[in-house]
């Protein structure tokens, strides 16, 4: 197996377990997610992992993304159990599904890589919300799941520079690491 291969497993891994223990103070009750973002993120992760893999027709680069996929749509239903509720969609949520809604318009009749590009953009507005609320709440989240899931990011951005990569290969693997690394920054500031 190929070293990169590796190290996206590691990064999967990784990633994987972020999503446990953020699912795990769920069903502890110490976390009652909104039922709206994740619903969107799920479809996002979904959208992001057909339109990255299409886009660089390489697995090893969207198997983070594959790992993403199962555990956004997991923590949806893990989330419904738990009684987490559908609370206001809010303009950035609403603005994520209309792009998402782009997204797959684009994939189907046009190129993945800008389909690729619309669920970029549907990710980045759903990060707005938590960054509203950590700004004046650090402790509504936890920050062992986000320094996991900043971790496998950075991973994921690693495995990118090590295959062949195009330039634009870079942009969702990197995006997601900033996206993340800043809410792990807002929280424990």
């Amino acid at each position: 197996m190929e070293k990169s291969a590796k190290l996206a497993i590691m990064a999967s891994i990784i990633h994987l377990s972020g999503y446990a223990v953020y699912n795990t103070a769920a069903l502890r009750g110490t976390s009652q997610p909104n039922l709206v973002p994740w619903a969107i993120w799920g479809l996002m992760a979904v959208l992001n992992t057909t339109t990255y893999k299409s886009q660089t027709g390489d697995t090893v680069k969207a198997m983070l993304s594959m790992a993403g996929s199962v555990a956004s749509v997991a923590t949806f239903i893990v989330a419904m159990i738990m009684g987490g509720s559908f609370r206001e969609m809010g303009e950035t949520n609403r603005f994520a599904l209309i792009i998402g809604i782009i997204a797959v318009v684009v994939w189907k009749f046009g190129s993945p890589k800008y389909a690729n590009f619309c669920v970029l953009a549907a990710i980045i507005s759903g990060f707005v919300p938590f960054f509203k609320i950590l700004l004046d709440n650090p402790g509504a989240e936890a920050a062992l799941a986000w320094s996991l899931w900043t971790v496998s990011t950075t991973l994921g951005v690693v495995v990118v520079a090590v295959r062949d990569h195009k330039r634009f290969d870079f942009l969702m693997p990197v995006v997601l690491m900033v996206l993340h690394a800043t809410t792990l920054i807002l929280i424990i500031r």
